[in-house]
């Protein structure tokens, strides 16, 4: 009677909902009925002193079924991830498409490459990122010549398979050739850290002190004062707007980010994914590096709105990856 308890026990154990079955974990856990049901047959066999043969044969039998169940159960399950990785992969895999290369100011400073098969991954105009494909080690070392003629010779860091510098106004380059797949080469540029620009504010008040020193026409000082009241009105706009997009990249990362950890979450083969959990830690930092750089206190009050808005979405997707 306890190796049918045992064995109806185990049954019902298969149908709880667990993740990671596997084979050995099914066997491990038929031990115990096993013996039971097994001892059970022993001790009432036909020269033994206990009675109930047929019941420890049903038990043997009730701990056959929960093999069997649990065996079908390792099977579906390792066929879900096994489907599950091949849809990471395929997500995550870079799109060898015919692209055009973008008319931006920030990709016009980088040398178009020879091959017009890739993908876009991000596009903004205070940051471009692009993978594209059919890239030999010649094209790639080609390519990474062409961006150094095109300035990017500061601060620079080459080896045979990545190349990072900066330029004399301070933009970033990256071009690396994927280590899964070496005809693959993923380029990225970034535009540099944004300085506090206070000659509009310094210009405008020489020229008040100017105009109060030596008496000059009030005509004259007010058309100073407005001019310089344009110049910072520009300022500002210009600001504003760049501010703007570099909040909206940010998100928009956030939400590829937010993607990609859920899916590693999930994966049953995380060492795979090495690479690319690599690749979006540093992506991750870099953003967060630009936007913990901006200075709240110097914002207006509409990009201040801007600014909490982002980042409260941004928080909540974060706050979201496992669930």
């Amino acid at each position: 009677m306890f190796a049918i308890i045992w064995g109806v026990l185990f049954v019902l154990a298969q149908f709880v909902d667990v993740s990671g079955r596997s084979w050995g974990g099914l066997l491990f856990a038929t031990v115990i009925p096993a013996l039971l049901s097994g001892f059970a047959v022993y001790v009432t066999r036909p020269s033994g002193k206990v009675q109930g043969r047929v019941l420890a044969w049903v038990a043997v039998g009730i701990t056959v079924v929960g093999l069997v169940i649990g065996g079908v159960f390792v099977i579906r399950d390792g066929a879900k991830a096994k489907a599950d990785r091949a849809e990471l992969e395929a997500s995550l895999a870079t799109k060898c498409e015919a692209y055009s290369w973008p008319e931006s100011d920030i990709a016009a400073l980088l040398p178009q490459p020879k091959s017009t098969k890739g993908e876009i991954k991000s596009e903004s105009s205070d940051y471009f990122s692009i993978e594209v494909c059919d890239t030999d080690a010649k094209q790639y070392a080609d390519y990474v010549k062409s961006v150094q003629d095109n300035g990017f010779t500061v601060d620079y860091n080459k080896s045979a398979d990545s190349f990072n510098a900066k330029n004399a106004d301070g933009y970033s380059v990256s071009v690396s050739r994927d280590t899964d797949d070496e005809t693959i080469m993923s380029i990225t540029i970034q535009v540099p850290e944004k300085k506090e620009d206070t000659s509009t504010d310094g210009d405008a008040a020489k020229q008040d002190d100017k105009s109060t020193d030596t008496g000059a026409d009030s005509s004259d000082a007010n058309k100073q004062s407005g001019q310089s009241s344009d110049q910072k009105a520009q300022q500002n706009t210009n600001d504003s707007a760049d501010f703007k997009s570099t909040m909206d990249s940010y998100e928009a990362f956030i939400d590829e980010y937010v993607a990609f950890m859920n899916k590693y979450q999930k994966s049953d083969n995380v060492v795979s994914m090495a690479t690319d959990y690599a690749s979006m830690m540093k992506r991750y930092s870099e953003f967060s590096q630009k936007v913990d750089a901006i200075d709240e206190n110097s914002l207006s009050s509409e990009d201040l709105a801007y600014y909490t808005e982002v980042m409260t979405r941004c928080t909540q997707k974060l706050a979201s990856v496992g669930q």
